[in-house]
């Protein structure tokens, strides 16, 4: 009966049919699997009903070297530990090199002994051997070998179909899984770094709350105001005396002052380091700082290098008492506060 193209047309046979859903079938089942080992076992089972063979199995060539990947017996998994040979330079490298499904003679003779896999083939005593190319975007990944026997030549052509078919099914579906297996292990991989990069973060950020924590203590014992006499305190200034240290210097002296209600703030420099300048413009505010509250500001132990850098500003402190020892400058406090203000005996 004439199609709509005026060409004869031609219905597929019920086999036909029943083929191709068992290649649909197959092929969802094998989409399905989640690993390598469950997905070749599908594989085998699967065969068993698309080609019907004695003997089937699969050689895999995407590490390089040929090697069998799964075996079976008239659809039954078979484990081989370890797997058979691959004998180079044997019938089988014109299978591994074909872009076709096509029917191959038996090894015979010497080719027996050719490789262990060769031989596990022939036991099944095959008239022939049917190789699909295992194919996945234009690129063999190996190939399906099935020992037939006792097949007519309708069966064949049917068979060869067949195998074509499933050929291209299990490549595809076996790139697939490979790409999903990859994609995992690169995804877990990234995991892994990114909680080791987490923990490290982790990590830093604890050594940097102690660090901060050392240096607030640090800060902390820098400025030990201490009271030396009735309305007398005394900071030794120990160290170089840099911004945040002035800064706090001058918050605590401030602070003990008002609360104390202090009279004399001795400023021992007798351990400062006074290396510029700025470090002298420093103290000087401090200085001036404690005047501003209405007490009186001593300095004791001046170093040298605090009298170049006073001279470098222009400033002097010619109305701030000086002294050479912590010991003088608490005498003067002590004498400068009369017998009123001295402690009763």
């Amino acid at each position: 009966m004439p199609g709509s193209s005026g060409s004869p047309h031609h219905e597929a046979s019920p086999g036909a049919w029943l083929a191709l859903g068992l290649l649909n079938e197959a092929f969802v089942r094998l989409v399905a699997r989640e690993d390598l080992g469950s997905f070749w076992r599908e594989v085998c089972g699967s065969a068993r009903w698309i080609v019907q063979a004695r003997r089937m199995c699969a050689v895999l060539t995407t590490g390089g070297a040929p090697e069998v990947t799964a075996m079976s017996d008239r659809g039954a998994w078979v484990e081989a530990a370890p797997p058979p040979r691959v004998a180079s330079g044997s019938w089988l490298d014109a299978a591994l090199e074909a872009k076709r499904a096509s029917w191959m003679r038996a090894p015979s003779g010497d080719e027996r002994s050719a490789g262990d896999l060769g031989a596990w083939l022939l036991e099944a005593d095959p008239e022939l051997v049917l190789q699909a190319p295992l194919l996945a975007a234009q690129r063999t990944l190996g190939t399906l070998l099935f020992a037939v026997k006792g097949a007519s030549d309708a069966d064949r052509g049917a068979m060869l179909a067949c195998g074509a078919s499933f050929g291209l099914y299990v490549g595809a579906a076996y790139s697939s899984l490979q790409a999903r297996i990859e994609l995992a292990a690169a995804t877990e991989r990234l995991q892994r770094q990114n909680d080791e990069l987490e923990r490290a973060d982790i990590e830093l950020r604890l050594q940097l709350d102690i660090v901060r924590a050392q240096h607030a203590d640090l800060l902390r014992l820098s400025t030990p105001i201490i009271q030396v006499g009735q309305g007398v305190l005394a900071l030794p200034v120990i160290g170089a005396v840099d911004r945040d240290r002035a800064q706090r210097m001058t918050d605590e002296i401030l602070d003990a002052v008002s609360r104390g209600g202090a009279r004399w703030l001795i400023l021992d420099l007798t351990g400062a380091q006074i290396p510029d300048a700025d470090s002298a413009a420093r103290l000087l505010r401090i200085v001036r700082a404690v005047e501003l509250l209405g007490s009186g500001c001593l300095v004791s132990g001046v170093p040298s290098s605090l009298a170049r850098s006073l001279l470098e500003l222009g400033a002097d402190l010619g109305a701030v008492p000086t002294f050479r020892s912590l010991r003088q400058a608490l005498e003067h406090a002590r004498r400068a506060a009369g017998p009123a203000d001295r402690p009763r005996p």
